[in-house]
């Protein structure tokens, strides 16, 4: 088709060249600066930052800094996705963006929206998207993206740690010039940020203390160029994720992953490594996700023969790997049996013309190939035939595509593909008619083909009639010329036939699509996408779109924003970007989410990332949205029908000022539409009353539109409205003369309402009196100083966020309010970061929040300010409340009274307790002291005791202990006796030696006589085996009677044993006959018993 024929439907639109109409908002652009650091400018005056402040400042995009141990909570209001990196989402309207990485960002993003969610909900689309990502181990409630994740922000120095709803801690490190890993952090932290620090060398050994370690980071440390393994590991240790991205790695000692045993993902990207040995991923047998792209390697021969269970290799843009057998030989990839998804674009050496058929043969169970386009004459070997699940292909994703033509020869060998796609070929210019003939596609994309414009690939679609392709994405498929683009009924002409489920034309310059058009798009269409493209409220209504009944998305997002051309260098790989982006959208983070996916630990936090989120946020498709710091927030989306199926609509960053997203859908045409939800969110709607709202929107969001004004019948009367969403404006003067409460008064059905950010400085009584039924309401991050509003109508409220304002007081009415609504269910009230006042005249308001039943969130950070001024942590609320109300009661002698009284109380108590446990805590001093001095025993392994008795006796009966005990008990009975005067190491402490004898022996035998007590350690060592006995709960005193007393005269502690019949009496001289004696002996060795007769009976105690 030439040129000429196209330039009737070119358009040149006058009224997208209006600048002037946005040079009025020029000014504006500055201003949301100024109030979203208003928490950072807060939190620097209080004593609570700088008492908890770990030392940690993450990096905004303006270049200040935010203290790192209240970035958490101060980020989580910048953006929907709160990022582990602490960095301020990017605000802007696209331009300046680098647009490569907008582009693929886009392309990631809006892939992985529709792969995952088709993978769930579509019986006839086959799931792309892989699976493996999904880990079991990380749970919905870690996402990051919801920004629900943490309970509690803390000071864990260095760093600033955080825990998430299922109790996992996690530890954000950055910033920080860390030179090592931290080994001060709690042992149950469960993921670790260390990006952005100073590490020279990671040894792995380094996170050992952390048994509870699951994911780590640390990435972006330039001076860290080695890891070792250290020394011989020998624990196993449980981290399932380690990001070592964007480093300076030029080494890698073998087998130093050899402890990771458990790792799941293996990221190594942008890096200086030389060499990748068949040593490096020793021990990695549950290795699934490898990147090793962007750099240098050189791979050798059995890399990766320990990766038995690999899933995802990314081995793209390695200027040293090229497709020839000499670079990518089939040995290198034969022990990857499970691997599902390669990329090994912008790989290919010069050299090397042809597909790596050979090798990929090896690969039984690939699922997806991103490769180089090659000239047309190569196609894949019949080696690739055999792969029966390959059925996603990408080609041309980095720099080095050389193919001009795609014919049907390209497929003769892969006919199993479903999903083919064709970025950044710069030379393709033409398909033949039959090119897909035999090839069962159901999704088809073209993007970025300098050569191939979009009227020509509408053409090519003849051969797609009655085929099974269900999805179709023609982007960025125009060439230099006019600015604009139409399409009409000619082009759709082959669009009919082909039941298409979702067509995305985004990036083409689009100015107007013709009736015609539409109505020659597939009924069966749900999801059309027209984002980046030149539409205007004179150009496109929502009534143009009625023709299609199963449509239920349009989005139209940034129209009018400058898109850039095309730059051609090498780009990563598409299905890994998108295992990133999860970290943010859906399971995984870092972190987002994580998160809540935190990623997980690796959450992106770079601008491009944080926009191209805003466009797509709305279609994370729950059943239940729960928004950032809510406790407890349901929207219950409303079910479609099969004769009016819901529509949602996102007109997200459109330039055009005027209206564009408003007269989309509020126009004459779209009363009776079917739509549901829309995002006008960053669209420059500086007054919203050019229409009404449709009563049938049950989800609104209005972003960051610089609106000052709300007309009063915007919101029209019995309207299902559920959902709304207008933070980051300018309402707050607007809203503080609104005194009856008119501009929220139709939204009777509302249940999540977001005004944050609106420069809100008072808010009248009756301002909430329509909201019958709101159950979330946020009204953080604003001036407003004095809360007033009625709530006793919100029966059903479950959240309410006033944090980060200036409130100095809160009426009684409101008080009461709220108590009432917590006595039924729980409320959650976030107060953070407000100066609360600690002063007599407002105590009670003190008093209410150190009282109430309603549960306050994130009560580390309630501000407490003095009547000076001065404004300092609030701590814990009772023991404020208690020395406030002491400072202002003046009963400061009755106060010195009681802590006298309670002194000498607590001096009583303790000198009765000390002395009722004297025994107890003499032996636990000697215990100690034996430890502190080295003197405690090494049990034998043999054997529980090292002796069968120990002999406590005096200078009275020493003769009768040395001469007849040793022959008695140890020379002819065997046993190993304990003696002060043999096993006693001389110039140790005896106090020990005593405690560590009765302990290491199975009897302790007192020698008593009527004189024993008068003995120095007679006492100490008999109280010493009577507390054995408690401490062991075995018997241990038995005693040795060589001498009777009177009862009257015997010590209260042997008497006590005596009761319990644990001794032995020695016959009485007079009558101490040979067979007595005897007898006695036999009688004391059977009490004693005999341990272990391997031991060395002279073995001394030390």
């Amino acid at each position: 088709m030439s040129i000429m024929m196209n330039v009737p439907r070119l358009l040149i639109l006058p009224r997208l060249l209006i600048l002037p109409r946005l040079m009025i908002f020029t000014g504006l652009l500055l201003l949301p600066g100024q109030f979203y650091t208003q928490a950072s400018n807060v939190s620097a005056t209080s004593e609570s930052t700088a008492a908890s402040s770990s030392g940690s400042y993450f990096k905004s995009e303006t270049g200040s800094s935010v203290n790192g141990s209240l970035t958490n909570e101060i980020t989580a209001n910048f953006a929907d996705v709160k990022n582990i990196t602490g960095t301020v989402p990017y605000h802007g309207n696209g331009d300046g963006v680098d647009f490569k990485t907008k582009h693929q960002r886009v392309n990631i993003e809006t892939t992985i929206s529709r792969l995952f969610d088709e993978a769930k909900t579509s019986p006839t689309t086959p799931n792309y998207f892989p699976e493996f990502y999904l880990d079991s181990d990380f749970q919905a409630e870690d996402l990051v993206s919801s920004g629900q994740e943490t309970d509690d922000v803390f000071n864990c120095k260095p760093c600033s740690c955080s825990r998430s709803k299922s109790g996992r801690l996690m530890a954000n490190c950055t910033y920080l010039h860390l030179t090592t890993v931290p080994t001060g952090l709690p042992k149950d932290t469960w993921s670790v940020d260390m990006s952005y620090n100073d590490l020279n060398e990671f040894n792995i050994t380094s996170i050992m203390p952390y048994p509870s370690l699951a994911r780590l980071k640390i990435s972006n440390n330039r001076k860290l160029t080695k890891i070792s393994k250290g020394v011989s590991q020998i624990t196993v240790l449980p981290l399932t994720h380690l990001d070592l991205s964007n480093n300076h790695l030029t080494f890698i000692e073998d087998s130093s992953f050899s402890a990771l045993t458990k790792l799941y993902n293996l990221t190594l990207r942008r890096n200086n490594i030389t060499k990748i040995s068949n040593g490096t991923f020793d021990g990695l047998e549950q290795l699934t996700i490898l990147d090793l792209s962007n750099g240098t390697y050189r791979l050798e021969i059995g890399a990766f023969d320990a990766l038995i269970n690999l899933k995802l290799l990314d081995l793209s843009c390695i200027c040293q790997l090229g497709y020839g057998v000499k670079f990518l030989p089939p040995r290198l990839l034969q022990p990857l049996a499970m691997l599902q998804y390669l990329y090994i674009h912008g790989s290919t050496r010069t050299e090397e013309v042809h597909y790596p058929s050979s090798s990929l043969k090896q690969l039984t169970s690939l699922i997806g190939l991103s490769v180089d386009g090659m000239p047309d004459i190569h196609t894949f070997g019949e080696d690739v035939r055999s792969l029966k699940n390959f059925s996603h292909l990408q080609i041309g994703l980095g720099d080095r595509c050389l193919m001009k033509n795609l014919t049907k020869i390209f497929f003769k060998n892969i006919p199993h593909i479903t999903s083919f796609e064709i970025t950044s070929c710069s030379p393709l210019a033409s398909l033949s008619s039959d090119a897909f003939t035999g090839v069962n596609l159901t999704r088809l994309s073209f993007s970025y083909l300098a050569n191939y414009d979009l009227f020509r690939a509408f053409q090519d679609l003849k051969q797609f009639q009655h085929s099974t392709l269900r999805s179709l994405s023609f982007i960025h498929l125009y060439h230099q010329g006019p600015p604009c683009t139409f399409l009409s009924g000619r082009d759709a002409v082959y669009l009919q036939n082909i039941d298409l489920d979702e067509l995305d034309l985004s990036r083409n310059r689009l100015a107007l699509l013709g009736d015609d058009f539409i109505k020659k798009l597939p009924s069966t269409l749900k999801k059309l996408i027209l984002r980046h493209n030149r539409f205007v409220n004179d150009t496109m209504t929502i009534s143009v779109f009625r023709p299609l009944q199963q449509l239920v998305e349009l989005d139209v997002s940034y129209q009018n924003i400058h898109v850039s051309d095309y730059s051609g260098k090498c780009q990563r790989s598409l299905l890994h970007e998108q295992a990133e982006s999860v970290h943010i959208t859906s399971r995984y983070y870092s972190g987002h989410d994580d998160v809540n996916e935190y990623d997980s630990i690796s959450r992106s936090a770079n601008a491009e990332n944080m926009q191209i989120l805003r466009s797509v946020e709305v279609e994370r498709k729950v059943g239940n949205i729960t928004t950032d710091s809510t406790p407890s927030a349901e929207y219950i989306k409303p079910k479609p029908t099969s004769d009016d199926p819901r529509l949602k609509v996102k007109v997200v960053h459109s330039t055009y000022y005027n209206g564009f997203g408003m007269s989309l859908i509020s126009g004459k045409d779209a009363k009776n539409s079917s739509v549901q939800e829309i995002d006008v969110s960053y669209s420059f709607l500086s007054s919203w009353g050019l229409g009404k709202l449709p009563r049938n929107v049950r989800r609104a969001i209005f972003r960051g539109n610089y609106c000052q004004r709300i007309s009063n019948d915007f919101f029209q009367t019995r309207n299902g409205l559920l959902y709304l969403d207008v933070r980051e404006n300018f309402l707050g003067p607007g809203f503080a003369s609104d005194l009856s409460g008119t501009v929220f008064a139709h939204l009777s059905q509302t249940v999540y309402l977001d005004i944050r950010q609106n420069l809100i400085y008072e808010l009248p009584v009756q301002f909430f009196k329509g909201l019958q039924r709101i159950q979330t309401l946020k009204i953080s991050d604003n001036k407003l100083g004095y809360l007033n509003c009625n709530f006793s109508h919100m029966r059903n409220l479950t959240f309410l966020d006033v944090s980060r304002n200036s409130i100095t007081s809160i009426s009684a009415e409101v008080r009461d309010h709220l108590d009432s609504i917590a006595s039924s269910h729980s409320l959650y009230v976030d107060l953070s970061l407000n100066p609360l006042p600690c002063t007599c005249a407002m105590i009670d308001v003190l008093y209410w929040v150190a009282q109430t039943k309603v549960v306050f969130v994130n009560k580390h950070l309630l501000q407490c300010r003095y009547e000076t001024g001065q404004i300092v942590a609030m701590g814990d609320v009772q023991s404020r409340l208690s020395a406030l109300q002491k400072s202002c009661a003046s009963f400061t002698l009755v106060i010195v009274i009681c802590l006298c009284c309670l002194a000498v109380i607590s001096v009583i108590f303790t000198t009765a307790m000390m002395y009722k446990y004297r025994w107890k805590l003499r032996y636990w001093r000697a215990i100690a002291l034996a430890k502190l001095v080295g003197f405690t025993p090494t049990v034998p392994t043999t054997s529980k005791y090292k002796f069968d008795a120990y002999i406590l006796y005096t200078e009275e009966t020493r003769d009768f202990v040395i001469e007849e005990c040793i022959r008695e008990l140890e020379e002819k009975r065997g046993h190993k006796l304990c003696f002060e005067e043999r096993n006693f190491m001389p110039g140790s402490l005896i106090v020990s030696d005593i405690v560590s004898a009765v302990r290491n022996s199975t009897k302790t035998v007192p020698v008593v006589t009527p004189g024993f007590y008068k003995g120095k350690y007679a006492e100490y060592g008999v109280n010493m085996a009577l507390v054995e006995e408690v401490h062991e709960r075995r018997s241990v005193v038995h005693l040795c009677v060589y001498h009777a007393s009177p009862v009257e005269d015997m010590p209260c502690d042997l008497l006590r044993v005596m009761k319990r019949r644990t001794y032995t009496e020695y016959p009485p001289l007079e009558q101490a006959s040979e067979d007595l004696v005897n007898i006695f002996w036999d009688k004391l060795s059977l009490a004693i018993g005999h341990t272990d007769k391997d031991t060395n009976v002279c073995e001394q105690i030390h």
